[in-house]
């Protein structure tokens, strides 16, 4: 057992280093829009307008905290970092240990790896922009942690509860629940009827959270008077469902800039042709490979129709599932072949996406933090405007205005996409643009 914890530390300190690496530019700060709105209206008013307004409550007490400790939005979001990738690591081994004991397996390296592309998949790049990033990653652990419960534990008490935990903490990582579902469900039964039943008292099960959090939030919001989330209509679902193949399309080929171009699609067929070739010896391979594939697709859906706001890309945040996707079929295929050459091949195809996963975070990280220069130095900019104006004109500018919008030019073969800002302060105005 002693042994057991100091090897799970040394796994925790090597995974948080990596992890740490890779992300190493937001461990100096990020600006965001959100962290904008929090600096103007502060700790208490954000979390009452904000969070609980949403059915977050544990995000609002955790800023309520921070307001209590004097604690300042820029150190927060650094500490958030560094606690918050605490949390994922731990995520990663308590999946992997889970994963591990349903193949009955001695390994441990190897489900690492395969674990560590499942829960740290490049969706959660986009949870680390948030100051909430610590309650984002908890809430993949409580969904992880009540899917277990109900699918190997049989304790379906403590899955409701921890279900419910999570979903106060982030709703828009709830396909993590109907996912892992859908993964434990394969790994622990051999009869595919068995695997059906648990999914379907599964996700009735994860229903009941669901309609608590869609309640508390429409109570909240009318107690104190504040729209919500919730408050779809009609046109904007249909818009959604519209927009929803170009939006999938968008995901899988371009994983929201966080791989390289096609890498998901290629790992996918590669995926494929593995489990084909063995169709023969075992047909439910492919079947598995399928139906974990559109779960995690289809447990997406419903979060792209309640939260896509016709962006240019849909948030990362919301797409957990689809980012596990290739995890979740590379650890079917290594518990169902048999065969040690081929468990060598999976292994090495599942270093080669982790590789081209971090890589691509980096990189991702990299340009959000340069659009962070960029700003910065629009900034300094206009404050030098401003001091200007105010010495030669003798006007005091107060308040700046930004309108932004899209346009799009033929540069070097190729049609790109550029920002518009038009600056507009008192009766004066001017325009730039960056790609």
């Amino acid at each position: 057992m002693k042994e057991r914890i100091n090897r799970n530390i040394g796994y925790f300190i090597i995974i948080y280093i990596i992890i740490l690496i890779v992300c190493f530019g937001f461990t100096k700060g990020y600006a965001l829009i959100d962290h904008y709105n929090m600096f103007n209206k502060g700790y208490v008013r954000y979390a009452i307008e904000e969070f609980f307004k949403d059915g977050r409550i544990f995000s609002g007490i955790y800023i309520l905290i921070a307001n209590l400790l004097k604690v300042k939005i820029q150190h927060l979001y650094i500490f958030s970092i560094i606690i918050g990738i605490g949390i994922v690591v731990f995520n990663i081994l308590y999946f992997k240990e889970i994963i591990k004991n349903q193949n009955d397996s001695s390994k441990n390296w190897q489900w690492i790896v395969l674990s560590l592309i499942t829960v740290f998949n490049w969706t959660c790049i986009n949870n680390m922009n948030y100051i909430e990033f610590p309650i984002i990653a908890l809430s993949i652990f409580l969904y992880m942690y009540s899917a277990k419960k109900f699918v190997i534990d049989k304790n379906i008490k403590l899955s409701l509860l921890a279900m419910t935990f999570a979903i106060f903490c982030y709703q828009g990582t709830l396909s993590t629940y109907f996912s892992t579902i859908v993964l434990f469900s394969i790994l622990k039964h051999e009869k595919f009827k068995e695997t059906l039943k648990d999914i379907g008292k599964g996700y009735l099960l994860g229903l009941i959270p669901i309609i608590i959090n869609f309640i508390f939030i429409r109570i909240y919001g009318n107690i104190i008077n504040l729209s919500t989330r919730t408050n779809l209509n009609f046109e904007k679902i249909m818009y959604n469902l519209k927009e929803l193949k170009t939006v999938i399309e968008k995901i899988v080929v371009y994983s929201t800039f966080a791989l390289p171009k096609y890498v998901f699609l290629i790992f996918i067929a590669i995926i494929i042709v593995i489990a084909v070739l063995f169709i023969k010896k075992d047909k439910n391979i492919v079947l598995k490979i399928v139906i974990i594939s559109l779960i995690n697709v289809i447990s997406c859906i419903p979060i792209i129709i309640i939260f896509y706001k016709n962006d240019v890309n849909i948030p990362a945040r919301l797409l957990w599932s689809i980012g596990a996707i290739i995890g979740m079929c590379l650890i079917i295929l290594y518990s169902e072949i048999k065969s040690i050459n081929w468990k060598v091949i999976i292994i090495y195809l599942s270093i080669a996406y982790m590789i081209f996963q971090l890589y691509g975070m980096n990189h991702l990280i990299y340009r959000m933090k340069l659009g962070n220069e960029i700003d910065k130095s629009i900034c300094k900019q206009l404050e030098e405007l401003r001091l200007k104006i105010k010495e030669e004109d003798n006007i005091d500018i107060e308040k700046i205005i930004i309108k932004e919008e899209f346009t799009r030019k033929w540069i070097t073969g190729k049609i790109q996409q550029f920002k518009l800002y038009t600056i507009i302060y008192s009766n004066f105005s001017f325009t730039y643009t960056y790609i």
